[in-house]
């Protein structure tokens, strides 16, 4: 697919008409993902219809101008889906937080939905109970969710070693996930994100440092913030030489500046071992 022909995603009247009466919307930031992407969506639309069965849904994939067959795939699965779904084109970035970005603008512009789940793409392990459990975590009062996931002790060397343990120095909570990927949050905090200058402030919010930045925004905003047992995380391998040395910087930058953002929050914060300890 020619990455500069826009024609084949759907325009932002198209998008309106998608999610404007969604009470929750699924995102998914994708490029490239062509032999995944079906069955993310397979068990996004299972996981509404059976956990959402009486609420109006609906599904945003934002592309990063794939030059694989990840668009006609989407169409293909659109075409038979129950739940109405919208394809559009990350122009914000070439990253995974410009396609972010885009999904959390388009609701906040364009709908009233008072609930919104993103996924990754590349998921293998993916099942329709995921969606139940972060609906059920936000129909329980949190405001934002963040994944829980079992892992390989040596797997998620950046979450382990940098965005834990600097997420539990600076607010003294635990959160083990902080960059997890599959997040789930409310009306209250898509105004308050849509809102943040650290779009504009922190490039590495764009990238691959998008997910700290959420879970700190939340943070530091005082939001009811809980975790989400979605058990085993298995994705699309990726060659650690060509992906990890960037995903490293785009983190931490956007993790210091995000600190330093909010640094008269976490500064003001006093806490004890009992109160990080679980």
């Amino acid at each position: 697919m020619d990455p500069l022909d826009l024609s084949v995603y759907e325009n932002f009247e198209e998008l309106e008409k998608t999610i404007s009466n969604a009470e929750i919307v699924i995102g998914i930031p994708s490029r490239n993902v062509y032999h995944t992407i079906a069955y993310v969506l397979h068990n996004a639309i299972k996981g509404l219809e059976k956990y959402a069965r009486d609420r109006k849904k609906a599904i945003i994939i934002c592309d990063g101008l794939s030059t694989d067959p990840t668009v006609e795939i989407v169409k293909v699965v659109k075409k038979y889906s129950s739940v109405p779904i919208a394809i559009v084109p990350n122009i914000v970035s070439k990253g995974k937080g410009g396609a972010i970005k885009t999904i959390i603008d388009s609701v906040h512009r364009y709908s009233d939905a008072d609930k919104v789940i993103l996924l990754d793409s590349d998921l293998r392990s993916i099942s329709p109970e995921w969606i139940g459990i972060l609906l059920n975590a936000l129909d329980q009062g949190c405001n934002y969710v963040a994944p829980l996931y079992r892992r390989h002790r040596f797997d998620a060397t950046i979450t382990n070693f940098i965005a834990r343990p600097m997420t539990t120095a600076l607010y003294g909570i635990d959160i083990r996930q902080p960059i997890g990927g599959d997040f789930a949050f409310d009306k209250q905090y898509i105004d308050t994100i849509a809102n943040s200058k650290l779009w504009l402030y922190n490039p590495w919010s764009l990238y691959f440092g998008v997910d700290i930045m959420l879970t700190h925004t939340a943070l530091a905003h005082g939001f009811t913030v809980c975790e989400a047992d979605l058990k085993a995380k298995i994705h699309e391998s990726k060659d650690p030489a060509k992906h990890l040395k960037n995903m490293f910087i785009e983190v931490t930058g956007s993790l210091f500046v995000t600190a330093c953002e909010y640094s008269d929050t976490w500064k003001k914060l006093r806490v004890s071992k009992d109160s990080i300890s679980r």
